[in-house]
């Protein structure tokens, strides 16, 4: 089962990955940020839910590049998309999350979105969104 900030980053991740509309064979890398800002690898729990609609999503440590560098598979070289997210910041009952969308690298800009999740039933959803940060 899920930890509620792992519900949390599952909501914000799908919300990224249906909006990148990525290739049905494409692999993605799901980098999660920790509180100090530094990506790590999401919780196996985490890449599990996700996977359920991504088969091919996996964690950041099978990855390489990102930014200036294309996105690839370390074992293969094959082509990825990058996905990072995080870290959850409880605002009363709703949760702030930022993300920079998906990314298969080679460029030099930035677009950081802030979302807001909020409870929805008995999960969640993204509730808003704003830009934070554009370069």
């Amino acid at each position: 089962m899920l930890s509620k900030d792992d519900a949390i980053l599952e909501t914000v991740l799908v919300h990224e990955i249906d909006a990148a509309s990525p290739r049905p064979d494409e692999p993605l890398c799901i980098y999660v940020r920790n509180d100090a800002g530094k990506t790590i690898d999401p919780s196996a729990e985490l890449i599990a839910a996700i996977q359920k609609r991504y088969p091919n999503a996996g964690p950041r440590t099978r990855c390489s590049g990102g930014g200036p560098e294309p996105v690839t598979v370390t074992a293969d070289g094959r082509g990825a998309m990058g996905f990072d997210v995080g870290p959850v910041k409880w605002d009363g009952a709703a949760a702030l999350v930022e993300g920079g969308g998906g990314s298969r690298g080679g460029v030099r800009t930035i677009r950081e979105v802030e979302y807001r999740v909020e409870a929805a039933g008995t999960g969640w959803k993204v509730a808003s969104e704003r830009v934070v940060r554009q370069m």
